[in-house]
């Protein structure tokens, strides 16, 4: 009589602990569209279509989309030219789920790759993740700015403190707006060495460096600390409204 208490209990706890085992099996996600590296115009929809699975009952779902065109880090950047970051969250159940989801991509966002990340977890915490990458285009207005620096000339020896002069626009060739500039950058570069001597954008009218009705730019700026002798690029970069990036440099001397 011992023998048999004692195996139904062993057999009792046995069947216990395997109906208490763990769910360690991360949910497959499978995104059908859109395929990678896919191009997709500004303005335009597209179809994020998806289907998770999973061993025991799903729970929820996140899709994150999200700019990534300098590590993920844009800084001031994100507040001249808008990202297009979205955010879907989703509580689901069973073992699958199919999702097609229509997508618009605003006008005015920063042109360039983006990372769709699909997250799934199920009811015992396990997450699976699946990922895509697409590139969003820019196809209204590819006309660049241009740059042309006036001041110091080509070739000039620079002293400690300089002012760097320069006319940019964004206009067509019959003489009408295309967009405005929404970002400035002047750099002096050589080689791998590369200071920024000032960035200027819209959203601080520029600090006063530049006139969008004029296309006037003008600041003067103190040699970088620790800059070597010997010929630089100085350089004068500029966006526009549609993100479209142009520069305009010579070579200066610094002694």
């Amino acid at each position: 009589m011992k023998n048999i208490t004692k195996f139904i209990l062993t057999g009792s706890v046995a069947l216990f602990m395997a109906s208490c085992a763990a769910d360690s099996e991360k949910p497959v996600i499978d995104i059908h569209e859109p395929t990678e590296n896919a191009i997709i115009e500004v303005g335009t929809e597209f179809h994020l279509d998806f289907t998770i699975t999973d061993n025991d009952a799903l729970n929820q779902f996140k899709v994150d989309i999200h700019g990534d065109h300098d590590g993920h880090t844009h800084g001031k950047l994100a507040e001249v030219f808008p990202a297009f970051d979205t955010i879907i969250i989703e509580n689901i159940s069973g073992n699958v789920v199919d999702r097609h989801i229509d997508i618009t991509i605003p006008t005015l966002v920063w042109p360039g790759p983006y990372h769709i990340s699909v997250y799934a977890t199920d009811i015992s915490g396990n997450e699976g993740l699946a990922t895509r990458t697409i590139i969003i285009r820019n196809s209204i207005d590819l006309l660049v700015p241009v740059v042309n620096i006036t001041t110091p000339s080509n070739g000039a020896t620079l002293s400690n403190t300089f002012t760097v002069n320069a006319t940019i626009s964004d206009k067509l060739s019959d003489g009408t707006t295309d967009g405005e500039i929404r970002q400035i950058e002047v750099l002096i570069i050589k080689g791998s060495q590369k200071f920024s001597l000032g960035k200027y954008d819209e959203i601080s009218n520029f600090s006063g460096a530049f006139n969008q009705a004029t296309g006037q730019f003008s600041r003067s700026f103190n040699l970088p600390s620790g800059i070597t002798s010997g010929t630089w690029e100085l350089k004068v970069e500029a966006y526009d409204s549609y993100f479209n990036k142009s520069h305009g440099s010579i070579d200066v001397i610094v002694p």
